[in-house]
């Protein structure tokens, strides 16, 4: 299935399953704060719509995780919003380049469930509402497809994205130069200094526990991209943001989740036969922007939720993230990995 749109039928019958769900989780489950959610539903809906140029689709991202926030509260808001945004923003963009919509929808899915898989590791050590980011994910996971079918793609919304990927091209081949040695190496050094400063200037430091939560990230990087350089980058700029953060908090699942989508687009290029600093000055151009309005997306809903604290925690994972594909070119750079035969002979 491409992701062509469906029938007005089946469209009214997404929206009563939906609507159904929505009433059920209102009257099991318990009304947050409205101004608050109000607030970040909003400022999320114009983020989502000024990325994804399609009223319907961005109202979509808004909505799909409200059954499990309604259930089990509006912790789990800001990661559930980011990926959702991702997600239909993948699926618009092979919408406009006549590709499978829902094949590309689906492409963050892997690294959403490892960032759950990662917060029920990080909820043996500390009060965690797993619930809340368990439900919701799932609801953005089951809900998103469908909204995103319903949604239709008209001449106008296709024109309207094309323009605004131009843009988006425009400005993010500039950011894409960070992939390459110098900005790679200026960045690592510049990591570099704000650890030593953190470590001999912060007077609140993480617990010892807590250290064991970079490593947990590493791991889970190699397993889910293969790649040895991509974990030591995410164990280096997940300890930097833990040392600043000075908990195990959502700036590290933001940090995760945003990692693993641009590792793996990374990866899906270097297949196509570019070599490493090509492929992630491909992914950032793909992914730079779509993370850009995700992340800010994320820190409005943790804003409204836990005030400006839970807002700079988002912000500070957003920021961490440069340092992943800075870190990655620099080790490339300084120990290059081995080319196959195949790509060295590579028509």
């Amino acid at each position: 299935m491409t992701g062509a749109p469906v029938p007005n039928s089946l469209r009214l019958v997404l929206i009563f399953f939906f609507g159904s769900v929505f009433l059920a989780a209102l009257h099991l489950g318990h009304l947050p704060d409205p101004k608050p959610m109000a607030l970040a539903m909003g400022g999320a809906f114009a983020l989502a719509l000024l990325r994804l140029r399609h009223v319907a689709l961005a109202l979509a991202t808004v909505i799909a995780p409200l059954p499990g926030i309604l259930l089990f509260g509006p912790s789990a808001y800001a990661l559930s919003l980011a990926a959702s945004l991702l997600m239909a923003a993948n699926y618009a963009d092979a919408r406009l380049q006549d590709q499978n919509g829902l094949a590309a929808l689906f492409r963050p899915v892997p690294a959403l469930v490892i960032t759950v898989i990662f917060a029920f590791g990080w909820a043996l050590h500390a009060p965690v509402r797993q619930e809340s980011l368990t439900a919701a994910s799932l609801c953005v996971i089951f809900f998103l497809p469908g909204f995103a079918l319903a949604s239709g793609f008209n001449e106008n919304a296709i024109a309207r994205g094309n323009r605004f990927r131009e843009i988006q091209l425009r400005f993010f081949s500039l950011a894409a130069g960070m992939a390459q040695p110098r900005w790679c190496i200026a960045l690592s050094g510049a990591g570099l200094v704000l650890a030593v400063l953190g470590y001999f200037q912060i007077q609140t430091r993480p617990g010892l526990i807590d250290w064991l939560a970079p490593a947990c990230i590493a791991a889970f990087v190699v397993v889910l991209t293969r790649d040895s350089r991509q974990a030591i980058a995410a164990l280096a700029a997940s300890a930097l943001l833990l040392l600043y953060t000075g908990a195990v908090n959502g700036a590290l699942l933001l940090f995760l989740f945003f990692a693993l989508v641009l590792g793996r687009a990374a990866n899906a290029w270097r297949s196509k036969g570019e070599d490493q600093q090509m492929a992630w000055m491909r992914a950032l151009e793909d992914h730079g922007a779509t993370i850009l309005f995700a992340g800010c997306a994320a820190m409005l809903a943790a804003a409204a939720r836990g005030g400006m604290i839970a807002a700079s925690h988002a912000a500070a994972g957003l920021m961490a993230l440069v340092l992943f594909p800075a870190i990655t070119g620099m080790l490339q750079y300084i120990f290059p990995q081995r080319r196959r035969v195949e790509d060295l002979y590579r028509v």
